[in-house]
């Protein structure tokens, strides 16, 4: 049987994606032929000369915050084994010495290794209860799953098909919200021409409270990106391909949705992300145009953007930044992966977004041997187990999946104070 070909493996470069899921079915060998010439041909999504697409064999990397000096780390994998994604999940500590210790061995989390793509994955936390969510493609259709957990790894609601419908839904990010879960996601089930973004509202035990269609039927927009400011107000942007767009979703009883704030034209698809600013009450916007990256500061009372700032230096893609409020300074540091195997840091008030550093191996040693992917790369301030900070620097950790195994490639920074 032939499964429903997601929008995200046919956009930017990604036909050749298509390959993969019609070459494992039999019955269709013209169809077979003329996609795989296409996909020879089609190499705007590396902008290299290979045909190959990255996501076959990982696709993700996310930082959590597991409390207590510790970090629980999730990746999708499928070394040596394309498009048989897997879910990975491990909890590190950082010695003052800036060693890894494995508090939890990393190990297969979701997934056999011959279940087809679980990938990519996204994780969030309320309380104690740890929510991921995903693509799925281990049934007759493309759905997105989920599983509820705590931090040692007790499962609370097993793998399950939150999505369950027709067509293909994929590209998941979960945040938290008012003590639930917001799911968002691109759908191509009908009544949707092309795909639109939905949320979904889901409490700490699984149980679904509220769908809400972000974008409208006629519409084509996919790969949506959810921050909270774990209170009860979310930011979610997405792009069409050449537009950006974000909306505001407060929860007031129910999930109400904020007039579509639209952002920018002719950005790079994928490469953005946002997080929430405690301290200024702003959400922070990137995305990429062209070599430089845009970032917004929004205002979720006003839905309004309330300063826009261009950075000499382009965000990889589906890369998250990592923030730390320092409240000498009043001031927020942040930090991104950027192109060339770069680290791009801005100081960030309510007023101004300053470009600090932007950082080679040449200027911060421990940048030697970086080498950013397409698939996902998570950054995060992090102190050391002891819950002694560093005096000298501020450390942040960066993950990415390994090109040579299942497992993360993890680096701590030391960036000078």
């Amino acid at each position: 049987m032939l499964k429903f070909i997601p929008k995200k493996y046919i956009f930017g470069g990604m036909l050749k994606n298509m390959c993969k899921y019609i070459s494992t079915k039999s019955g269709y060998l013209f169809f077979i032929i003329f996609i795989t010439m296409s996909c020879q041909n089609d190499n705007s999504s590396k902008g290299s000369s290979s045909t190959q697409d990255d996501r076959e064999f990982n696709h993700s990397a996310q930082i959590l915050d597991s409390g207590n000096q510790q970090y629980q780390l999730t990746w999708s994998s499928a070394y040596k084994n394309g498009w048989e994604h897997d879910i990975y999940r491990t909890i590190i500590s950082i010695n003052q010495d800036k060693s890894f210790v494995e508090v939890v061995a990393a190990y297969r989390f979701v997934g056999n290794g011959q279940d087809e793509a679980q990938e990519p994955v996204s994780t969030t936390r309320s309380g104690t209860v740890l929510f991921s969510g995903w693509e799925d493609g281990s049934g007759s259709s493309i759905d997105v799953h989920g599983i509820l957990y705590n931090s040692n790894g007790t499962i609370l609601k097993n793998n399950w098909n939150i999505t369950n419908a027709s067509g293909s839904q994929h590209s998941a990010s979960v945040t938290t919200l008012a003590g639930g879960f917001l799911l968002a996601y691109a759908d191509e089930a009908a009544p949707a021409k092309y795909a639109r973004v939905m949320v979904k509202y889901i409490d700490v035990n699984g149980v679904l409270l509220q769908t809400l269609p972000v974008t409208g039927v006629n519409l084509d927009h996919w790969w949506p990106v959810l921050a909270s400011d774990d209170n009860n107000r979310a930011i979610l942007v997405y792009g069409d391909g050449y537009s950006f767009f974000a909306n505001i979703l407060t929860d007031s009883g129910t999930i109400a949705l904020s007039p579509k704030i639209h952002l920018l034209d002719n950005i790079s698809q994928y490469y953005y992300n946002c997080k929430w600013l405690t301290s200024i009450n702003r959400f922070i916007v990137f995305v990429k145009k062209n070599s430089k990256t845009q970032v917004f500061l929004i205002d979720p009372a006003t839905n309004s953007v309330t300063l826009q700032q261009a950075v000499d230096s382009a965000m990889e893609r589906e890369s998250e930044p990592a923030i730390k409020w320092n409240n000498g300074t009043s001031t927020y540091r942040v930090v991104f992966a950027s192109s060339g195997n770069s680290l791009t840091e801005l100081a960030v008030t309510a007023g101004s977004i300053t470009t600090e550093n932007i950082y080679d191996k040449t200027t911060l040693t421990d940048l030697d041997g970086v080498k950013w992917p397409t698939t996902g790369t998570s950054l995060h301030f992090v102190i050391p187990n002891d819950n002694v900070d560093w005096a000298a620097f501020d450390g942040v950790l960066a993950i990415y999946n390994s090109s040579s195994s299942n497992d993360i490639v993890k680096y701590l920074f030391a960036l000078p104070r």
